[in-house]
């Protein structure tokens, strides 16, 4: 093995922590948590070095082969807090094998592999065939059934960090909602939860709707309610797509329903997280635009003049076309028309001349708008403030850049 690294002063050993392991890391560190947080093998009675230089050769390896003999072949330096690191580290390298043979064209190569891509995050619920290929290249590999043995049999002596890291790592890899380790690995968590900061409950979550895309389970209905509480604190896009999804999951059923308080309450939850997402998220891909094109008119009716506002003054909605979003706002938009103010339905026609959209009912809003609000604004509002005059500018330019 390489030679051990030069022994670390205390002071280090946060930046160790947050630096490596965490694949969830967001920019909104609360240093309160990090002074608490130390590594186990101080109770263990394992040196920095030992330690240290484990994790360093986990790293390090070349083939999930390596990972799994560093991790099984040396029980007196491995501490439980490595175990994580070998996971996202077997998915590190997976995910690498698996770019490699697509970029030869077919085939495979090769050593061994590990969990979720970079280690920023696991691949998105529509890569789940991509995570179970993962595991079907080391479901039988003797030395991971023996990794995986030896977290469900040590995992209740584990910290919180080693516990939700574990969960995110196995996950990512794709075993089985139904495997013994992410049973152990979950039933821990939700005994934890009320210790978890919000991160790690974030993390659970994300980790929980991989492992149960299609349904309802308990851990992500404990992990929910956390989540709610203080959801303009979360920052992770990964997060807040999967509550979009979660979101979705709950509303389709309810959409053949009338408009009863159970249903009010999810459009109004979905309105409060789009409008987080939206001030929160810069860039997306197709498919997550497409989900918040469709969580945005599933809220379209509860939308008040200061969340449209909110809505259209996102860079990230006004650059792309939200045609469901529109759709249902067209039938909204007469409904409330008189609680509109002149800036927010400026932003709107401003919105529909940037996408040419072709929506008849709602050019047709924003006509009767300028009729009814035109001798107002002449007589009462410009004299005072002459923004008002770019307002209606803005108004009549949206209307016939549309009708062009």
């Amino acid at each position: 093995p390489a030679p051990p690294p030069p022994p670390l002063p205390p002071h280090h050993l946060h930046h160790h922590l947050h630096a490596h392991p965490h694949p969830h890391s967001h920019p909104h560190h609360h240093h309160h948590h990090s002074k608490k947080k130390t590594w186990n093998f101080i109770h263990e009675k394992m040196s920095y070095d030992t330690f240290f230089t484990m994790k360093r050769l986990i790293d390090r390896s070349r083939s999930v082969d390596e990972v799994l003999r560093w991790v099984t072949q040396n029980p007196a330096k491995i501490s439980y807090n490595h175990y994580p690191i070998a996971l996202q580290k077997i998915g590190q390298l997976l995910q690498q094998q698996q770019s490699t043979a697509a970029v030869a064209g077919a085939g495979g190569g090769g050593g061994g592999a590990v969990v979720g891509g970079t280690g920023s995050a696991p691949p998105p619920p529509s890569a789940s065939g991509q995570s179970e290929s993962h595991y079907r290249q080391i479901s039988d590999h003797p030395d991971f059934q023996t990794l995986c043995d030896a977290i469900v049999s040590d995992c209740v002596k584990f910290d919180n960090f080693s516990i939700v890291n574990c969960l995110y790592a196995v996950a990512a890899l794709g075993l089985p909602s139904d495997s013994q380790i992410v049973q152990v690995l979950e039933e821990e968590s939700r005994g934890r939860l009320s210790q978890f900061n919000q991160k790690d409950i974030s993390m659970v979550f994300s980790s929980s709707m991989k492992l149960h895309p299609s349904s309802q389970h308990p851990l992500i209905e404990s992990c929910l309610s956390g989540l709610e509480k203080n959801i303009e604190r979360e920052r992770h896009p990964q997060t807040l797509f999967l509550l979009l999804s979660y979101y979705r999951l709950k509303w389709r059923p309810l959409q053949a329903e009338a408009h009863t308080p159970e249903r009010l309450l999810t459009n109004r939850k979905i309105l409060r997280l789009v409008k987080h997402t939206l001030a929160s998220v810069s860039s997306v891909r197709d498919h997550e635009m497409a989900l918040l094109d469709e969580m945005l008119s599933a809220c379209a009716r509860e939308a008040s003049s200061k969340s449209l506002e909110l809505i259209f003054s996102s860079h990230l909605f006004y650059q792309n076309r939200q045609e469901k979003f529109v759709s249902s706002l067209a039938e909204e938009l007469p409904k409330k028309v008189d609680s509109i103010t002149p800036y927010t339905m400026a932003l709107i026609a401003k919105y529909i001349a940037r996408h040419r959209l072709r929506e008849t009912r709602l050019l047709d809003t924003i006509a009767e708008f300028l009729v009814k609000k035109g001798e107002y604004l002449d007589s009462k509002v410009w004299p005072a403030q002459p923004r008002h005059h770019r307002v209606c500018l803005s108004l009549c330019d949206g209307l016939s850049l549309s009708l062009s």
